[in-house]
C-alpha cells in the first residue's frame, strides 16, 4: 500500500511541478479560510 502510494505521488509530483502544487495549495486555502469565514458568519 505504501509503494503504491509513494508511486503515485511521484508520478503526481512529475506531472506537476513544485509552482502548480504551491498554487493549488494556496489556492485551497484562502477558499477554506473563506468558507470557514462564511460558516462563523
Amino acid at each position: 500500500m505504501q509503494d503504491a502510494l509513494t508511486v503515485w505521488v511521484k508520478k503526481f509530483y512529475l506531472c506537476y511541478p513544485p509552482f502548480y502544487l504551491n498554487l493549488i495549495s494556496s489556492l485551497f486555502q484562502s477558499s477554506w479560510m473563506v468558507y470557514s469565514g462564511e460558516l462563523l458568519l
